[in-house]
């Protein structure tokens, strides 16, 4: 019988997006009933810094320990950035670099990166310090090209998109499994990797619109049978 395995996910963000903190965990409680991921030995462990355990020492520097064991980061912004840290201007933020740095060295966490849209209806709510933080943090993201984000306006599409963004990730993952499933029998190496997974390129559609773009790279292995894979017609050619 395979050993289970436990993937560790961290939700960093300020306190005004509770409702999202929640539906994270709900999606990973629901997905964890699920056959992709009881199939595959998986089972997803969600939490915050409202469930780290009580302990002497910097707050900060404590979740970051127990962010540096996760497998998964996801930050979610609205209107607040967060309290400053000794470090950065937000505990969010501090958990974010962090991850990021130990995403440039080894690779991991994966990290995702989510806005809720703001809508602002006077001019001293734009004005608001919060505020100005959340939307210079943003176009510091987009125009250092750090990670790629998702906006999202509602809970519903949160939902969808956390769920999807999961369940990829556990298909990702089973994959990389058969590899060295298939290496450990000797049919495989881990090193030919490249070589027997196949590179679907940007302009097809692989599960929705945003992987026609251009730059969109994704993996699957030989004899793989997806239904979400194929070509939609944009416009009418005339040959």
């Amino acid at each position: 019988m395979s050993e289970m395995k436990l993937l560790k996910l961290f939700i960093a963000s300020p306190g005004d997006v509770v409702e999202e903190r929640n539906c994270v965990k709900k999606v990973c409680d629901e997905l964890n009933k699920s056959p992709l991921v009881r199939n595959a030995f998986f089972h997803l462990e969600a939490m915050g810094w409202e469930d780290a355990v009580p302990r002497a020492g910097d707050p900060q520097e404590i979740m970051n320990r127990v962010l540096s064991s996760c497998d998964m980061v996801i930050c979610i912004f609205h209107k607040r950035f967060g309290s400053p840290t000794a470090q950065h201007a937000s505990g969010t933020l501090d958990e974010f670099l962090f991850a990021y740095d130990n995403w440039k060295t080894k690779q991991s966490p994966y990290i995702a990166l989510y806005f809720k849209t703001m809508n602002i209806s006077s001019k001293s709510e734009f004005d608001d310090p919060q505020v100005k933080a959340v939307l210079e943090f943003k176009d510091k993201v987009q125009r250092e090209r750090l990670v790629l984000h998702k906006d999202f306006s509602g809970l519903p599409e949160f939902r969808v998109l956390v769920q999807k963004l999961l369940e990829d990730w556990i298909s990702e993952l089973v994959n990389k499994e058969k590899i060295r499933e298939k290496a450990d029998e000797g049919e495989w190496t881990a090193s030919e990797y490249d070589k027997i997974s196949f590179l679907v390129r940007g302009d097809a559609w692989y599960s929705n619109r945003d992987s026609c773009r251009c730059a969109f790279r994704v993996r699957i292995l030989p004899r793989s049978r997806n239904d979400n894979l194929g070509f939609r017609c944009a416009r009418t050619l005339t040959l």
